[in-house]
């Protein structure tokens, strides 16, 4: 299955392929055949790789269970950045590391457990309650703890997942075998979480973060009593305060008091605005006598050897297969929604209960953001009619002259 690329999501739109005339059965009356394709080339978002330095001490049980539920609320808060009726794409892996242990033996990933990497098109909430659930069975190896190393573990394990130093043996190469190779437009998200400091034998600056590409998001979360839930001043033995502080894109948290700001801050990357798709044209869209759009919509799909999903709203097309520059594909036809949902999907932001389909965008965003372009919305997608991995819209529509 392709990897996801960069988005929180991201939509290159190909205007104005092809305009050209042309008439069927449902077309305008005679002097309305304005034709206009667009192509909207579909990808997802960039591959995240969660690397959770966490405090392997029995005492800090709590702390790891916390961190659970604050990497699955962080999860569920950038779902929901997505559009009804858009995909919901995910290509996320969970590595915990161990600062207490030596060597490879710090590291918990995928290649340990599959379910700690997350990948789907359209993911689901059992797919995410297995992951999840495999995370919170992770448990520290027993190493002792008298060689407790959250920095330099972090930044090791940062050295490792951006190929900055090559594998020292098999676990680890099976580790990278596990992970989605990154590039430029992926990131690390890590979390240091401990009730400890950090006893590391480098300066604290020594372990500063990379600056270059892929770029990393970085939370520490550190002890600090209910009533301040301040860090310690720099310099006066908080050695991961510190290193939070001389990090540009570190973010801190205290412990336990800061659990609900680093709830809704949530620790993965942001890197696109995944708002609504308005789609704008120079005319109104032509209308058939139903007050459905006069648009034919064939979705792309690279996953060629998976049936159109009628419970999409999707049909097999004519022809069935494509090919273009990135390989072959299955193109599937999508309805307009049913004629008892076509008023609240054109109207209602949020569209609630609608099936899977098109239908005209009037919704008064969409209007204000076009008007403010030179023209006039056209389509909207709802109910899960838009999905797969690299895949495209193909969308035809007649427009009033």
């Amino acid at each position: 299955m392709p990897r996801l690329s960069h988005t929180v999501v991201r939509i290159a739109s190909l205007l104005l392929l092809l305009v050209r005339c042309g008439s069927d059965a449902d077309a305008p009356p005679p002097g309305r055949v304005h034709e206009i394709t667009r192509m909207l080339a579909l990808t997802g978002r960039p591959s995240t790789v969660v690397l959770l330095v966490v405090d392997d001490a029995p005492e800090a049980a709590s702390l790891r269970a916390e961190m659970v539920t604050v990497l699955r609320q962080s999860l569920a808060r950038e779902l929901e950045r997505w559009e009804a009726g858009w995909w919901r794409p995910v290509d996320w892996s969970i590595v915990v590391a161990f600062p207490s242990a030596e060597g490879s033996a710090r590291w918990y990933g995928p290649a340990d457990d599959i379910a700690l990497r997350l990948v789907a098109s359209d993911v689901d909430d059992d797919a995410i309650a297995a992951t999840f659930d495999a995370l919170a069975s992770v448990t520290p190896p027993g190493s002792a703890t008298s060689h407790y190393r959250p920095l330099a573990t972090a930044r090791d394990g940062i050295d490792l997942l951006r190929a900055v130093r090559p594998p020292a043996d098999e676990r680890e190469r099976a580790l990278l075998a596990s992970l989605p190779v990154l590039d430029d437009e992926d990131g690390v998200a890590l979390v240091i979480a401990s009730e400890r400091d950090d006893a590391s034998e480098g300066a604290v600056e020594s372990y500063a973060l990379p600056e270059d590409p892929p770029w990393v998001q970085a939370t520490v979360i550190f002890a600090s009593d209910d009533d301040s839930c301040l860090a310690p001043t720099p310099g006066q033995g908080d050695r991961l305060a510190a290193w939070g502080g001389g990090n540009w894109s570190a973010s801190r948290f205290g412990y336990p008091c800061g659990l609900a700001k680093l709830t809704v801050d949530g620790v993965l990357p942001h890197c696109c605005d995944s708002g609504p798709v308005i789609l704008c044209a120079s005319q109104p869209l032509a209308r058939r006598e139903s007050g459905a759009a006069a648009c034919e919509v064939v979705v792309r799909s690279r996953e060629v050897d998976v049936p159109c999903d009628a419970t999409r709203g999707w049909s097999d097309a004519d022809p069935l297969f494509g090919e273009d520059f990135a390989g072959r594909y299955r193109r599937c036809a999508m309805a307009s929604v049913p004629d008892e949902d076509l008023a609240t999907c054109t109207h209602d932001p949020l569209c609630p209960g609608c099936a899977s389909g098109h239908c005209p965008d009037e919704r008064p965003a969409s209007i204000d953001h076009c008007r403010y372009r030179g023209g006039h919305p056209t389509l909207r997608f709802v109910g899960g009619a838009v999905a797969g991995f690299g895949g495209a819209l193909e969308i035809r529509c007649r427009l009033e002259p």
